[in-house]
């Protein structure tokens, strides 16, 4: 159990969470799901990552390792049919690398390389510069989810009708000039 699981998951604050690589669109994310305090969670998500990077915290040989076992048996478990084998084939030939030249290099991974891609990946998540922010909310929360956001010095933008927002302009029947609706 590491720290997301123990202070996140552990204290009921999201039930889901993680980072998720995009080879396709080269892009790296990290979601909170099925949050019960969206806000502390994400607070808390960034508070581990800080105390990782400033050294507060270290990281821990057995934890290095079960982790490393958890990449790996993702990595082979995205080869489990024909066709995702197949997938995965063509991504390789496309990046250059295989599912064992990846598994391979997960095994070689230090505390140092941890470190390094902390600081120049992760944190980069929580950094107002260089993210989106989505967050997804019964509209009784809106208003607090807001409020909670801004006091970290997030600002969000409100949108009333996502399918309006999403679609161009010439595909919204219910927009009279075929301007996207939003509000702040």
């Amino acid at each position: 159990e590491g720290p997301f699981w123990k202070e996140i998951r552990g204290l009921g604050l999201s039930y889901d969470y993680g980072v998720y690589n995009s080879r396709e669109k080269g892009e790296l994310s990290f979601f909170l799901e099925k949050a019960t305090d969206l806000p502390q969670a994400y607070k808390c998500a960034q508070s581990i990552l800080n105390r990782y990077a400033t050294q507060e915290s270290s990281f821990h040989p057995p934890t290095i390792d079960g982790a490393k076992a958890a990449v790996t048996f993702a990595l082979v478990s995205d080869e489990e049919s024909l066709e995702l084998a197949a997938d995965e084939a063509f991504l390789a030939y496309l990046s250059g690398t295989s599912t064992m030249a990846a598994i391979e290099a997960v095994m070689k991974v230090t505390p140092k390389d941890l470190l390094r891609v902390l600081n120049e990946h992760l944190l980069r998540l929580f950094a107002p510069s260089n993210y989106s922010l989505y967050v997804a909310v019964n509209p009784s929360k809106v208003t607090e989810m807001v409020k909670a956001f801004n006091d970290m010095g997030i600002e969000l933008e409100v949108i009333d009708d996502v399918e309006t927002f999403m679609l161009p302009p010439s595909s919204t029947s219910s927009s009279k000039s075929g301007e996207k609706k939003a509000t702040e």
